[in-house]
């Protein structure tokens, strides 16, 4: 996914964040341009915003798994991990409306 950006947002108990998801080299994410006063936290899912074209909303994206947040900065970061290795997929089944 490194270069790939979509819109996403993390849910938790306390609500929801958005941002910009980015693939980061390796198999880690990061969500970007979320506003230091949205409540995220490690642990969050991440889902898909469905402003893509091709990308439905609500797709599980990953998991948040450490907030960057620094006051000196206009926004705060999350470092995401997928929930699932790409390349261990054997079938995958393709919903439409």
């Amino acid at each position: 996914m490194s270069g790939t950006k979509v819109y996403a947002f993390a849910s938790g108990a306390n609500g929801k964040a958005k941002g910009i998801l980015m693939g980061q080299f390796g198999s880690e994410m990061l969500l970007d341009k979320i506003l230091h006063q949205e409540p995220i936290e490690a642990g969050n899912l991440v889902y898909s915003e469905g402003l893509e074209r091709n990308l439905p909303r609500g797709l599980i994206m990953g998991k948040v798994t450490a907030v960057l947040e620094n006051k000196t900065q206009v926004f705060k970061q999350a470092k995401v991990l997928p929930e699932f290795n790409i390349g261990d997929l054997d079938l995958v089944f393709v919903v439409q409306n």
